[in-house]
């Protein structure tokens, strides 16, 4: 069975919760499946310790198609979005979200995904969060869990920032890493140590797409391939050295190369061994030299 809340308009604006879901909470209880569908209207400036506007657990789905979701507040994860369950975000914005906390592994000014939560991001804009740790955008939390699955395919992640790791998008701890990306999907202009302030990202140093160690990027396939218009910057927690790139995904072709750049300039993306990765811009430019 199934309870399913529609939003066509209007506003949810101004409440607190003292754990999950200042504005809506997406639930699952006995044989009951939560379902939210959001294709109009603002849930604006509410807070909770978990997801300051929605809060989708375990068995809940939430579908984002269009509307807005700003200026709510968490406490630890998902500025915006708490996702445990299943976020499917089509359309719409969600922006000036934020999160407060100082644990160093928590985080997602925007949307944060953990435990066995599943997204299929396929259009919309992620834009103008700050995160306080990691995440500015979305914080991919894994805690162990196979069940994961977070896929990119179209969705616009801007001018976001974090105090430590991805100021668009931070993949963290441990766990199986289930992250594709693919379509026409835009991270960039996104900081680490930037301001927000009257809707203008300011300060920071660039830091889009954070990978930590042993964390990779699946490449989509199919109708999720990259195709024009797709752009992501990437740092990775380790520096490439010469003779020792750093890999960024886990298939690939040359074609791909024009769809990532690093985003400190002094390295850059190349394609090796089916792979992409992180290598020393020097090394490149050697190369070129030699032949």
């Amino acid at each position: 069975q199934q309870s399913t809340f529609n939003m066509f308009g209007g506003k949810i604006i101004g409440n607190k919760a003292a754990n999950g879901g200042g504005a809506v909470y997406v639930g699952f209880y006995g044989n009951q499946h939560g379902t939210f569908n959001m294709s109009g209207g603002a849930i604006t400036g509410n807070n909770a310790i978990d997801g300051g506007g929605v809060f989708v657990v375990a068995g809940g789905t939430f579908t984002m198609s269009d509307g807005a979701i700003s200026s709510n507040t968490a406490v630890n994860c998902g500025g915006g979005v708490n996702v445990q369950g299943i976020f499917n975000m089509n359309g719409g914005v969600i922006e000036y979200n934020k999160d407060t906390t100082d644990n160093s592994s928590w985080g997602g000014g925007g949307v944060a995904i953990y435990d066995k939560g599943k997204a299929a991001l396929s259009g919309g804009e992620i834009r103008y969060k700050s995160s306080n740790i990691a995440g500015g955008g979305i914080l991919i939390l894994y805690n162990n869990s196979s069940q994961q699955k977070v896929t990119m395919a179209g969705v616009s992640i801007i001018n976001n920032t974090a105090g430590a790791n991805g100021g668009g998008v931070c993949v963290t701890t441990d766990g199986v890493t289930n992250t594709i990306v693919g379509g026409s999907t835009k991270i960039t202009g996104n900081v680490i140590g930037g301001e927000i302030v009257d809707g203008i990202l300011s300060g920071g140093a660039i830091n889009n797409f954070y990978l930590s160690s042993d964390k990779y990027i699946q490449l989509g396939t199919g109708a999720d391939e990259p195709r024009n218009g797709m752009s992501v910057g990437i740092t990775t927690a380790i520096s490439p050295t010469d003779g020792s790139p750093v890999q960024i995904t886990t298939n690939g072709n040359t074609d791909d190369e024009k769809y990532f750049f690093s985003d400190d300039t002094a390295y850059a993306v190349k394609y090796e061994s089916n792979q992409l990765k992180l290598v020393n811009a020097y090394s490149i430019a050697n190369d070129a030299k030699d032949a």
